[in-house]
């Protein structure tokens, strides 16, 4: 929006029209409205590698610029220890959902 600041007594003269007139006006631009959007990031990996997925939660948090409003996370259960040779330590799968909000400009 363009607004304009009249320093001059007569408004009915503008001074692109009348060069008689000596006042000044002041003009600037406002930055255009944002509107706040509110989304989600997923995450997924699983509970024997949380460090390296908290890591990537909080770099992305901080390339992002978004501001954060909740996380929650699901932790799915591991396979049953006799469910095979190898996986009596088997990770479970963890999934966990970030939900930010950010802004966009309009226009």
């Amino acid at each position: 929006m363009l607004r304009c600041s009249p320093s001059a007594h007569h408004l009915d003269q503008h001074p692109a029209t009348d060069r008689r007139n000596k006042e000044t006006h002041s003009f600037f631009l406002e930055p255009p409205p944002e509107t706040v959007v509110q989304q989600v990031k997923l995450f997924k990996g699983v509970d024997s590698e949380l460090p390296e997925l908290e890591r990537q939660i909080n770099r992305w948090i901080r390339k992002s610029g978004a501001r954060v409003l909740s996380i929650n996370g699901n932790l799915a259960p591991a396979p049953a220890a006799g469910s095979g040779p190898m996986n009596s330590f088997a990770a479970g799968d963890v999934l966990i959902i970030v939900h930010v909000e950010i802004d966009t400009p309009q226009g």
